[in-house]
Parts: C-alpha cells; sequence; structure tokens
C-alpha cells in the first residue's frame, strides 16, 4: 500500500491558507463597496421637510393699477420655526410667477429696522431707492426659538403695543411687472439649514397680485 505523498500533504494546507487569504480580501473589498454605494444612495439635495409654520388660511396680497416697470413691494407671511432648535434661512424663492412679472430679488427685513412697522403694500421708484438700505439677504436671518421676546437675540423684538410679542425678521419681495395686465403669483418657496442639514418647504397659502396698466 502506497503512503500518501509528501508534496500531496503539504499542498492542502497551502490551499486553505490561500482560500483564507481570498476570502479576507473579498471581504476587505466588498465592505466599502457597501459603504459607497450607501453613501451614493443618501439624497444629495434638500430634504423637503415641515420647518416653519404655515399661514392659518389662504390669502392673496395686492397692488396697482400701477405703471408698468414699477417695482413692488410686498410682505411675505412670516415664517415662524417649528420645533426649538436655532434655524438660518438660506434663500427663498416665489412660486408660479407668469409671463410678464419679474421677481426681482426676496430680502429680508428687521422690525426693529424699519421703526417698528411692516413694509409692504409700497410701490415705485422712490420708495424703493428710500427702502433698499434697509434691507438684508435672506442667508443673514437666524432664527432662535428659544429666544426670549425681549432679548434681542435675533429672533423676537417686542413685544408689541398689543403685548403680544413679534418676530424681528420677515421676508419682503421686490418684484415689477414688464407690460400691463393682472399678474398673480401661486406661492413661495424656502431653503433653509438646522442641525448642519438643508431642508425646504414650499407653501401655496399666500399669493401676489401686481395690476399694471
Amino acid at each position: 500500500m502506497s503512503r500518501p505523498s509528501s508534496l500531496g500533504d503539504k499542498t492542502l494546507p497551502g490551499a486553505a491558507r490561500e482560500s483564507r487569504l481570498y476570502r479576507r480580501w473579498a471581504v476587505l473589498l466588498v465592505v466599502p463597496a457597501f459603504v459607497i454605494v450607501g453613501l451614493s444612495l443618501r439624497p444629495s439635495g434638500p430634504v423637503e421637510s415641515d420647518f416653519f409654520i404655515e399661514a392659518a388660511s389662504t390669502f392673496t396680497v395686492g397692488a396697482g393699477p400701477t405703471p408698468v416697470g414699477d417695482p413692488h413691494f410686498f410682505h411675505v407671511v412670516t415664517p415662524r420655526p417649528l420645533g426649538k432648535r436655532p434655524i438660518r434661512f438660506l434663500s427663498a424663492e416665489i412660486l408660479g410667477v407668469p409671463e410678464g412679472l419679474v421677481i426681482d430679488r426676496v430680502w429680508a427685513v428687521r422690525f426693529s429696522e424699519t421703526g417698528g412697522s411692516y413694509v409692504g403694500g409700497a410701490n415705485g421708484p422712490e420708495v424703493a431707492e428710500k427702502l433698499r438700505p434697509d434691507f438684508h439677504d435672506v442667508s443673514e436671518v437666524v432664527l432662535d426659538p428659544s429666544c426670549p421676546p425681549t432679548a434681542g437675540c435675533g429672533e423676537r423684538y417686542g413685544p408689541d403695543p398689543e403685548g403680544t410679542p413679534v418676530q424681528d425678521w420677515y421676508l419682503l419681495v421686490e418684484m415689477h411687472s414688464t407690460r400691463p395686465g393682472r399678474f398673480e403669483t401661486k406661492g413661495f418657496s424656502l431653503l433653509a439649514e438646522r442641525d448642519g442639514r438643508k431642508v425646504s418647504q414650499k407653501s401655496f397659502r399666500q399669493t401676489f397680485v401686481v395690476n399694471s396698466a
């Protein structure tokens, strides 16, 4: 009876070691692949999320008839943040803008910097030149829902004459028409950042109307 070859005895353990080595490399390659796939499946843009309180009802703000090309300023219903964590606005957009109407810019305004009154419903070149120095970029808005009404820490300025705290920041849209007619928007969208995460929300409860002659 022949004895097993010593070469055959040594080959089996070597093959086993080689197989284990292949499996180890496979694990090292597959795990990062799963990580990459997982990261690629995460949303790259802002997440649609309710982060501000909408107006209680649908309403329209209008002006006119006014000359074609005159700037109009409309107060956007003040978006009050949901929750207790600070939030920073990044940008705002008016939705459903019809042909013949141009949105020049959405501004941020501080209630405390405009004499304790809202700027809105105004129109005309002279008014625009007077108002614009008090305007800010939307990205300057930081709201802290935990801020006390009289602390002056960014969210609130007040209380107002009736004793109700008033949010210091609010948004103001500037627009103009390019031809005669009646023009109405559909709503607005707000992009913000909370806890290092970009979130966006749309509202269709406020529309703007411009009548140009």
